[in-house]
């Protein structure tokens, strides 16, 4: 929903701001697994997005779905997520799908998790409307801090962060990522 340059502006910041973060960040031209849309009607766009493609909801309970999906105020942020073990495997359904899944987990420990919860992908949607008058790097920043973290905004106002974006009182909310987001 970008122009080629402004699109490709928010990639670069979003990439720069994760490997300033030490995320893993692949090669140009990867398969995506941070989206970040622009709609007239967001609402509308993650109901289509549920019918058409429900792997993007992947780890979303159907409550926490429907909340995503009915939100109502200008951004929908959510991440399809699995549980794997520190070798990054899946856990497996038996061959009829009728069972448990199951994980092969080569150790034991108190001291050290042995499944993770793994983002596979980060989805944003922002409605237009909200998205005028902010800039590229504003924008690139709270996409940053809600794709890689699972971050919400603050309920209540107090905490200096780039998060306060599109709150109600949003044109005092910072232009960057803080030192509180990093």
């Amino acid at each position: 929903g970008l122009s080629a340059e402004a699109a490709k502006a928010v990639e670069e910041r979003i990439r720069a701001r994760a490997i300033q973060v030490g995320a893993k960040v692949a090669e140009r031209g990867c398969d995506a697994n941070l989206m970040l849309f622009f709609s007239d009607d967001g609402r509308q766009l993650v109901s289509d997005m549920r019918s058409k493609r429900p792997k993007w909801f992947a780890g979303l309970s159907k409550s926490k779905a429907d909340a995503v999906e009915k939100g109502n105020g200008p951004v929908r942020a959510w991440s399809a997520t699995s549980i794997r073990n520190h070798d990054g495997d899946l856990a497996m359904e038996d061959a009829e799908g009728n069972g448990p899944s199951t994980m092969n987990v080569t150790g034991a420990s108190f001291l050290q998790r042995q499944t993770q919860l793994h983002i596979d992908a980060s989805m944003i949607v922002i409605d237009r409307s909200a998205a005028k008058g902010r800039s590229v790097d504003e924008i690139a920043d709270y996409a940053t801090m809600r794709g890689l973290a699972m971050t919400k905004p603050p309920e209540q106002g107090g905490v200096d962060t780039i998060l306060n974006l599109f709150a109600s009182a949003g044109s005092g909310a910072p232009k960057a990522l803080t030192a509180f987001d990093l």
